[in-house]
């Protein structure tokens, strides 16, 4: 059996990665943490990189929310050592299509016609109806839900509990707060908070 590295700590990820039945050969985060069912911490990025050039793993799996940390994560380790993760309590369409090295969490659910793009991260509970298209490197946070017909360009993050609205557009490296109701699109690199979703004051 290969094993994997978990890069950048988080326990539901590990305990995901675990249940899917992967070998974890540890835990590379930049801060030391403590051992998590025994699996203990390597070191820094660099540490994680001399293990898996030594053959003491072969894959990683990516815990990391931020987009833009995702994306130098996948440019350091190299794209093809990131492996999905996929619960057995996500609700996946089989007409719905995930790219790689994506983490999907228990309690998802993808709609028909979804297109998820490669090293994307959606947590808990978070739901993607139907022809919508989440961009790379994305991440959608517990609870959030995009109502159809909507695309996430490259790079987005999406609060907990937030909700996009039907047909919108959220522009690439975009944040949308923490409960935001997106009812408009998003213009690239922007920040939007509140209900109906502004920029942040």
């Amino acid at each position: 059996m290969s094993s994997c590295l978990l890069v950048g700590f988080d326990k539901e990820v590990l305990d995901l990665l675990l249940e899917t039945g992967l070998s974890c050969a540890g835990i590379v985060d930049p801060k030391r943490v403590q051992e998590y069912r025994s699996v203990h911490w390597i070191g820094n990025d660099q540490a994680g990189l001399e293990l898996v050039r030594a053959g003491g793993a072969q894959d990683i799996v990516i815990g990391v929310d931020l987009p833009s940390v995702r994306r130098r994560l996948v440019s350091l380790f190299g794209s093809g050592l990131v492996k999905s993760v996929v619960s057995s309590g996500a609700l996946i369409s089989e007409s719905a299509s995930i790219g790689a090295g994506c983490v999907v969490q228990h309690g998802v659910k993808i709609s028909a016609c979804v297109d998820i793009g490669s090293f994307c991260k959606l947590n808990h509970d978070a739901v993607v109806h139907h022809d919508s298209v989440v961009g790379c490197y994305s991440t959608i946070a517990p609870g959030a839900r995009l109502l159809g017909s909507v695309v996430l360009e490259d790079g987005v993050f999406i609060g907990s509990h937030a909700v996009v609205l039907p047909g919108v557009r959220v522009g690439e490296g975009s944040v949308i707060g923490a409960g935001a109701v997106v009812t408009r699109d998003v213009h690239a690199g922007a920040v939007v908070v509140g209900v109906p979703a502004g920029p942040r004051a």
